[in-house]
């Protein structure tokens, strides 16, 4: 027993780690620990390859290349997780062009998420303030006709 703790495998009848809270950012699970559910965002693994957009000469053509290239990795890597959200009954929205789905969950269903291969971390969202408006300035206006329109005799006109 002791040769296989020492080797780092785990003993036999012993509960092996899970590689998926090592996914769930610091924020998030403090969140689920004190709320019992969060917001956040899934980022999944792997970008789309934009190679073919790339060399495209038209932008209409590299617009349709880049929306067909994100369209299809991001249904292809979240299809897993999307048919894990649904059969959970969990709101979510799936975003393609960041590969990113938008999920609230319990603890529960945020480990089983994390322990998706496919998933790469889970964010908090962040909520960014909006900058408050600055007062603004007075405009220099003319108040009476401008020199040359009438000169040309337009105000008769």
């Amino acid at each position: 027993m002791c040769l296989l703790l020492a080797s780092g495998l785990p003993a036999p009848g012993m509960a092996q780690a899970a590689p998926g809270p090592s996914k769930i950012d610091k924020a998030v699970q403090a969140r689920l620990d004190t709320a019992g559910k969060a917001t956040f965002l899934v980022y999944l693994k792997g970008d789309a390859d934009l190679g073919p957009a790339r060399r495209a000469v038209a932008k209409s053509d590299k617009a349709t290349l880049v929306y067909r290239a994100k369209t299809e990795r991001a249904a292809a890597s979240q299809a897993n997780l999307r048919r894990l959200l649904k059969s959970e009954h969990a709101d979510f929205t799936a975003y393609w062009i960041v590969n990113a789905v938008s999920v609230t969950a319990d603890s529960e269903l945020t480990a089983e998420i994390a322990k998706l291969p496919e998933v790469e971390r889970i964010t908090p969202i962040a909520l960014l303030p909006l900058p408050k408006p600055m007062p603004g300035r007075a405009k220099a206006q003319v108040n009476a006709v401008e020199w040359n329109v009438e000169r040309t005799n337009a105000p008769r006109v």
